[in-house]
């Protein structure tokens, strides 16, 4: 499976701009380009965001209940 960077901000709950931001900083998980230049699209492959997950807290599943 494979997610766009806005499927991605939604499943975290996040902006696109934080994940852009992020990929400016080289943070996050693991992503490609479709395409070249301004016209590229990101994507994410779900297991490269599921390992970054599992590394970091996302989501809060360390929060008490």
């Amino acid at each position: 499976m494979i997610l766009t960077s806005q499927e991605l901000a939604s499943r975290w709950k996040m902006t696109d701009q934080i994940l852009r931001k992020w990929r400016m900083e080289n943070k996050g998980p693991r992503y490609f380009k479709l395409g070249e230049g301004e016209k590229a699209s990101v994507r994410y492959r779900i297991e490269d965001v599921e390992a970054w997950e599992s590394q970091h807290d996302i989501g809060g599943k360390n929060e008490p209940e």
